[in-house]
């Protein structure tokens, strides 16, 4: 599938999730159609991979938007501006500006599959807390998503979807990356986080 029959298709999944009927629906499913659009410009020029992880949070995601479109897909649903919306705006903020400073760290090296061209382990910016901070990043999306949008849905969604297929992700991307890099990385992961300093 192109890049822009991604983006249509996660545009049209998520509007038809909250039957085309207001505002918040609309956005979601434009967020839906340039993040989709972005991940499969980002595979088409990667290397192929067998891992199914990286699609297992796409669904993830996917369900995320899709839950927040159906929680609010009623003109009557609709709540007036928050504390919850607040706090899940703030939380996407936050998400949205830990990613891009994780692709800045990490230059042409950010990939959307579990491969690795560097000589090297990136330990700058949040990498010296963080080891994988960009799903991190998305995590804050995805929590603030279900916050701002006060979707039980997409809440559900992040739980028991996302985040399961997030820590596979994490292991076999640690596998790699410690048959790669051998003893530097065992040394790295022995001062880092995963996901949550001081939690995880």
């Amino acid at each position: 599938m192109t890049p822009l029959a991604r983006g249509a298709a996660a545009t049209l999944l998520v509007a038809a999730a909250g039957r085309f009927a207001t505002p918040p629906v609309w956005v979601l499913a434009v967020i839906a159609g340039i993040s989709f659009y972005d991940l499969g410009r980002r595979e088409h020029d990667e290397a192929d991979s067998s891992d199914w992880t990286g699609w297992g949070m796409q669904v993830g995601f996917l369900l995320v938007l899709g839950g927040a479109a159906w929680d609010n897909r009623r003109w009557t649903d609709l709540a007036g501006p928050g504390l919850p919306e607040a706090i899940g705006l703030a939380l996407i903020a936050a998400g949205v500006w830990l990613r891009r400073w994780t692709s800045e760290e990490m230059g042409r090296h950010f990939t959307v599959r579990i491969q690795s061209s560097a000589d090297a382990l990136v330990q700058s910016g949040p990498f010296r807390v963080l080891r994988h901070p960009s799903y991190s990043s998305l995590g804050l999306i995805a929590l603030g998503t279900a916050l701002s949008t006060r979707s039980s849905a997409a809440l559900v969604a992040s739980l028991l979807v996302w985040l399961p297929a997030a820590a596979i992700r994490i292991v076999r991307e640690e596998a790699f990356l410690a048959d790669r890099f051998g003893t530097a990385y065992d040394d790295y992961a022995s001062r880092t986080w995963r996901l949550i300093p001081g939690v995880f």
